[in-house]
């Protein structure tokens, strides 16, 4: 499988700036635009600007840019959701579903919502999105571990998750 020195972003990094990270020797963005329905990326309850001025960032610096979704299980309306953040990610070149949250409910809920926004956006957009999240959540049995793998999983391309230093890691 081949990898990709990229950089993801959200509020938690401010404005950034692209050059320095294309020097650093990364050859992408990808930028939070959407959480749930009722949220935005950039800051919960705040406008796009983040997200707008990465996509701006990298495209100035003709780097690969994507934008990316949260799953907000609770909803219970992964194509709602992915509706959602398709009316709001504009220019980018790869599409991602964040995977981090239960909203409580069972793990074969929230698996089969992944399902629905993946297939959702690849028949909108034509390409094959990829997924973002932690073995520590995927796989581990006390989160969504318990009903994976699916099976569907295995025709998506994966970006693990590595900002936390107290959890477990591995292979997904």
């Amino acid at each position: 499988m081949a990898r990709a020195a990229v950089i993801d972003t959200s509020r938690y990094q401010f404005m950034l700036k692209a050059a320095p990270i294309k020097a650093a020797g990364f050859c992408g963005i990808i930028a939070r635009c959407t959480i749930g329905l009722k949220f935005d990326g950039s800051a919960i309850g705040k406008t796009l600007e983040f997200y707008r001025n990465s996509q701006a960032q990298a495209r100035q610096e003709d780097m690969i840019f994507g934008g990316y979704h949260v799953l907000w299980p609770a909803n219970q309306s992964p194509a709602a959701e992915a509706d959602h953040y398709l009316a709001n990610v504009g220019d980018r070149d790869v599409d991602v579903l964040d995977i981090e949250l239960t909203g409580g409910l069972p793990a074969a809920n929230v698996v089969a919502q992944c399902e629905v926004w993946l297939k959702r956006v690849k028949q909108a957009t034509g390409r094959v999105p990829l997924v973002y999240t932690g073995s520590w959540f995927w796989d581990a049995a006390g989160w969504v571990g318990a009903a994976t793998p699916a099976g569907w999983e295995k025709d998506y391309g994966l970006i693990e998750a590595e900002y936390t230093r107290q959890l477990p890691r591995g292979g997904v």
